[in-house]
């Protein structure tokens, strides 16, 4: 199997190096019984649906007595999880391999500073709301190491929007957190990820008659 230990000597150097940086975020074993759970046998690799299915949200009622929902918002959760697949993981034809699995665990839960986090995730809500169908000026120009510089602007219902996705997901990772799907440990540990950005995102957003406090 893909995530056999890295102590055989068939590993190769990218496969050591990748499965030593999920290690140092203790991870490592969850990721490769998560891995053993999705990969098709035949393949040694994790169909491409499989994995967008792990990512999509799940929900049944949007009421909100705090402010209306932007009807946009139910779109943008829809390609949420496609996004996320498109934006963190290399696929073949088989699918995911043992090694692009963990460097797309590593994009998004690897260890790295808050601004990157929050490039990230701008990243992910850019990414979802070409899908959507949701203008957003915002640009991102790849530079050394994996890092991207992001400029332009939001709009007010854009910022109500990516912090309605940082919760959304937050809420979910947590639901499914006390239902104990172990199926879907990977999808877990990745939405979690981003509670520690969604606690720094404690935004006060001008909308409408008054200041909307969005926090944890």
């Amino acid at each position: 199997m893909g995530a056999s230990s890295s102590t055989e000597q068939n590993v190769s150097r990218e496969q050591r190096e990748v499965e030593s940086l999920a290690a140092s975020t203790g991870s490592i074993s969850l990721l490769q019984n998560a891995f053993s759970k999705l990969a098709d046998p035949q393949t040694n690799a994790i169909p491409l649906q499989s994995l967008q299915k792990c990512f999509s949200l799940n929900y049944k009622n949007t009421e909100c007595e705090a402010l209306k929902i932007p009807d946009c918002l139910l779109g943008l959760l829809d390609h949420l999880g496609p996004s996320m697949v498109d934006l963190f993981f290399v696929t073949d034809k088989g699918g995911v391999n043992w090694v692009e699995f963990v460097r797309g665990y590593l994009k998004c839960c690897g260890r790295m500073p808050v601004s990157a986090l929050l490039n990230t995730l701008l990243r992910l809500f850019a990414a979802t709301g070409v899908k959507a169908g949701i203008p957003l000026k915002l640009e991102f120009e790849a530079i050394d190491d994996g890092d991207y510089k992001v400029s332009g602007s939001l709009l007010p219902i854009d910022v109500l929007m990516f912090l309605w996705m940082c919760w959304t997901m937050l809420w979910n990772s947590r639901t499914w957190r006390v239902l104990k799907e172990r199926i879907y440990i990977f999808r877990i540990l990745v939405l979690w990820c981003y509670q520690q950005l969604f606690l720094v995102l404690r935004v006060a957003v001008d909308w409408n008659c008054g200041i909307v406090i969005f926090q944890v």
